[in-house]
């Protein structure tokens, strides 16, 4: 791979954090904290891939990010402690290393992250580009988010295929008081993806636009008319969309939102059955079934739906109820 190529790639997904982490300057942001951060997603990664037992990514990522002299205290035999490591085989063991080598740097000093964000145009060593593609991409390495960015540059329906199938809609419904769970489905027609979604009245359908990273879907109905919009990335096979919708009320208020798609096994047996909805205010018992972070991402009504005020005058007084 060229290095140009790399260059670019690098400037792209250090922009994609530097927005993420609110990045803006040396003298505004905190790099010891962002070192702590970024030491605490490194953990929460290996971890999970412990108890997933998915133990050839682990050696992978180790290989990929630690070199000898920065993983290991400088009083221990290197080759040794690498050994040990990469013999690691679940959760345990790995919290056993980490009590041995306290003085372990899971991640790279203040002074390289500062010299990292600060010179975005000059490509990092292979190792801290590696650091922040485990961290920030579904990929094992720098060299495999690029191939994978590469991919869907040149063939954009590479994000097809894992888009396929069904998926539950959730969403906060206009009254502020219920969550609404629908079938969406994704089909693949005449080399183009349709998604559908149905409603406990109506079925929404339409044709979805794929971008670089992203779908869109204008689907309508006759008396009514939706655009969804979810981040897809480079995800192999995403199981979690995050989006918006935009649209209409009956009364014709204009209203936006955000809104999940969730595959089927995500969520509890009780949410199946669809179309249902969930009372936030009296929830029934299922609703302390569904996983604690999709619940809070949905609990502030004020921070997932915006609904417009009625206008009276249709001039700058109409504003007034906004200050």
């Amino acid at each position: 791979m060229k290095i140009e190529t790399r260059l670019n790639r690098w400037r792209e997904l250090a922009k994609e954090i530097k927005a993420k982490e609110s990045y803006e300057s040396t003298a505004t942001f905190s790099f010891s904290a962002f070192q702590k951060k970024l030491d605490k997603l490194l953990i929460e990664k290996i971890e999970k891939l412990l108890d997933r037992q998915d133990l050839s990514t682990y050696r992978t990522i180790c290989n990929n990010i630690f070199a000898p002299t920065k993983l290991l205290s400088f009083n221990q035999n290197k080759k040794s402690a690498e050994a040990e490591l990469l013999a690691v085989k679940n959760k345990q063991e790995f919290a056993a290393f980490k009590a041995k080598h306290q003085e372990t740097n899971w991640i790279c000093d203040i002074k390289t992250l500062k010299s990292t964000f600060n010179n975005i145009e000059k490509l990092p060593s292979v190792l801290t580009t590696n650091l922040f593609a485990v961290l920030y991409t579904p990929y094992s390495s720098f060299d495999d988010y690029c191939i994978a960015i590469d991919e869907l540059i040149i063939k954009p329906e590479a994000i097809n295929e894992p888009l396929l199938g069904e998926w539950v809609s959730v969403v906060r419904s206009n009254d502020g008081i219920h969550l609404f769970f629908s079938l969406v489905e994704i089909k693949k027609a005449e080399n183009q993806l349709e998604m559908l979604l149905h409603g406990k009245n109506h079925t929404f359908g339409g044709k979805i636009k794929k971008g670089i990273g992203f779908i869109q879907a204008f689907i309508e109905h006759p008396d009514k008319s939706l655009l969804l919009s979810f981040r897809v990335g480079v995800a192999k096979q995403p199981l979690l969309l995050k989006g918006t919708f935009s649209g209409v009320t009956s009364d014709g208020t204009p209203i936006a939102g955000v809104e999940l798609l969730v595959r089927k096994e995500l969520l509890p047996k009780e949410f199946h059955e669809l179309p249902q909805k969930i009372d936030m205010q009296y929830p029934p018992p299922s609703y302390g079934l569904l996983n604690d972070k999709l619940r809070r991402f949905f609990i502030d009504f004020s921070k997932c739906y915006i609904k417009m005020k009625p206008s009276a005058n249709f001039d700058y007084d109409d504003l007034r109820q906004y200050l």
